[in-house]
């Protein structure tokens, strides 16, 4: 088992003794979006989290596993912790993770060229106008088929 993996099983086995599960596992899963999948029953739970935290610092996922937590035992608290929230906002969490997005999002073409337009030239103009600075990591793409779930 490695240091992440570890790491996960570790904090989650804590924070789920705290909240009265005696036995507690995690694991990274490799998921299109971020999620945290679980299954419990009568003193266990098993939890699913996306490999988009794997290297997530301990205080981050000290914060997820807490949330997930309070919530399955329906004990009031914040939504997510401000660690996490930075985390998942800095261009670390961003650079590390968007290959992996990338690569899993199925109805992207992984072109600027659309049909009728091409982002690339509608970026550029916004650029001109002073609308908006030039960005090295931005990605512009179109969707293979509408997002209508989204």
């Amino acid at each position: 088992m490695n240091e992440s993996a570890q790491a996960i099983e570790k904090t989650f086995r804590e924070i789920g003794k705290e909240h009265g599960y005696e036995s507690v596992s995690a694991v990274f899963n490799e998921f299109k979006d971020f999620k945290i999948k679980w299954r419990r029953s009568c003193g266990w739970i098993e939890f699913e989290v996306s490999d988009y935290l794997i290297n997530a610092p301990e205080n981050v996922l000290k914060g997820i596993a807490e949330t997930i937590f309070n919530r399955i035992c329906k004990r009031k608290s914040p939504k997510y912790s401000q660690e996490m929230l930075d985390y998942m906002n800095s261009p670390e969490f961003i650079k590390i993770n968007r290959p992996k997005y990338l690569k899993r999002a199925k109805n992207l073409t992984r072109k600027s060229e659309g049909e009728y337009r091409d982002l690339k030239d509608s970026y550029q103009r916004l650029i001109a106008l002073g609308l908006t600075e030039h960005d090295d990591d931005l990605v512009l793409t179109w969707t293979k088929q509408p997002n209508i779930k989204k």
